[in-house]
């Protein structure tokens, strides 16, 4: 598969290698190898930097979608809790205020979330 004279020495000295950290490979690379391992290198750190990079931005707009799906909740929670307290129906007023406190931990958590 590979072709490239620089690539198949740097495949030769990893599979030799039992043992993998960047910096103490590339010392054993004769010179004419260290450039194209440094090139792969770089590559293969950025491709993983982009991927993490895109997974936070990922995870920050699903946040706020759950941030704006928990302040519907509690809007309508809030209707509720009004509606009933004008009827005085404590039974169901609990449930409902209890539910509106445990939406309101989680928003206070995806908030101040960083």
């Amino acid at each position: 598969i590979v072709t490239a004279p620089q690539y198949k020495k740097l495949i030769t000295a990893l599979q030799k290698n039992k043992s993998f950290t960047p910096q103490k490979f590339q010392q054993l690379l004769p010179a004419e190898s260290k450039a194209p391992f440094q090139t792969l290198f770089v590559q293969a750190t950025s491709v993983t930097m982009e991927a993490q990079r895109r997974l936070f931005e990922i995870e920050k707009i699903i946040d706020q979608i759950q941030i704006v799906r928990l302040k519907d909740k509690l809007s309508s929670l809030s209707r509720q809790i009004s509606r009933l307290e004008s009827a005085d129906k404590s039974a169901s007023l609990s449930e409902l205020e209890s539910r509106h406190r445990r939406f309101l931990s989680k928003l206070s958590k995806l908030q101040t979330k960083k």
